[in-house]
């Protein structure tokens, strides 16, 4: 599985989602470069759940751009962290376009997933900037 928060801001994210995010994000534009991505079949619409990773295979600029963000953040949380960004090099032009995620059905169900993976949380984990929080209260966080 390779989670996108499509919509949520990196600032919104607990320190765990954003860090994984992240870490995870690289793989499309990766699995695009080895030959591994059969690109057919996208779907015409987002959604979560099967299909989800195939939406972003046309729309590599908004991951190149989601994945600086979510860069940019990590350093400002003071993480020590690798730039990923070379994985964005080299990419088919023609798949190499940008996504306006600012649809509130996307927010709606990229929030209701976070919520119920923050709600299953151990505590340890429920941390922004490095100060344990509530599943709660991260999800107002989530919210703004």
């Amino acid at each position: 599985m390779t989670r996108i928060n499509a919509s949520i801001p990196p600032k919104n994210l607990c320190n765990t989602h954003l860090f994984s995010e992240y870490r995870e994000l690289k793989r499309i534009p990766n699995t695009i470069k080895n030959g591994k991505a059969v690109v057919k079949n996208i779907p015409s619409v987002f959604s979560l759940g099967e299909g989800s990773v195939k939406w972003y295979y046309t729309r590599l600029k908004y991951l190149h751009k989601r994945n600086n963000a979510l860069y940019q953040e990590l350093l400002l949380r003071g993480f020590n962290v690798t730039d990923y960004s070379d994985a964005f090099k080299d990419l088919p032009e023609h798949l190499y376009n940008d996504w306006d995620d600012s649809s509130p059905k996307v927010r709606e169900i990229v929030s209701e997933r976070i919520k119920e993976r923050l709600l299953e949380m151990k505590l340890k984990d429920l941390k922004y900037y490095g100060e344990q929080k509530t599943a709660e209260e991260l999800i107002e966080i989530l919210n703004r």
